[in-house]
């Protein structure tokens, strides 16, 4: 299946969906626009765009894509909690965390593909005017 060239707002939505998998299931989004219609907005946002048909850059865009669905998709789990009785229990609290790795690796992506604002790298040299293995001189303060 070839990569589109281009997206609409419902063929995002679709790929969210997709993206997030049975986890769109659990939180009961359907692969429409409407459960879809914030996340796509954050993703134009994070983009730098306000249309669908301005964002250009497909893998940025499917990279703000990942970011927005698995964000909205944390929000949606966070009122998952876990619970039990004597003979069981249940850990719906680790969907939230499993949601939180994914988007912490969609975040990941996303910075490399320079869709995640406030990140940088910046290399430098370090100027130490105390050097720990030069011997003190009568000069040096102690």
């Amino acid at each position: 299946m070839p990569v589109p060239t281009a997206y609409t707002e419902s063929t995002l939505a679709a790929y969210m969906h997709a993206e997030l998998g049975e986890v769109a299931d659990l939180i009961g989004w359907n692969p429409g626009v409407q459960d879809y219609s914030i996340a796509v907005e954050n993703a134009l946002v994070a983009y730098g765009v306000t249309t669908v048909d301005q964002a250009t850059d497909i893998a940025k865009l499917r990279a703000a894509a990942k970011v927005a669905a698995w964000g909205a998709a944390v929000t949606s789990l966070l009122t998952r909690y876990d619970f039990g009785s004597e003979q069981q229990s249940f850990r719906r609290s680790q969907m939230v965390a499993t949601a939180k790795t994914q988007l912490a690796r969609a975040e990941s992506e996303a910075a490399a593909q320079g869709v995640m604002p406030g990140y940088s790298v910046e290399a430098g040299r370090i100027v130490s005017y105390y050097d720990p293995y030069t011997p003190a001189t009568m000069d040096d303060e102690i």
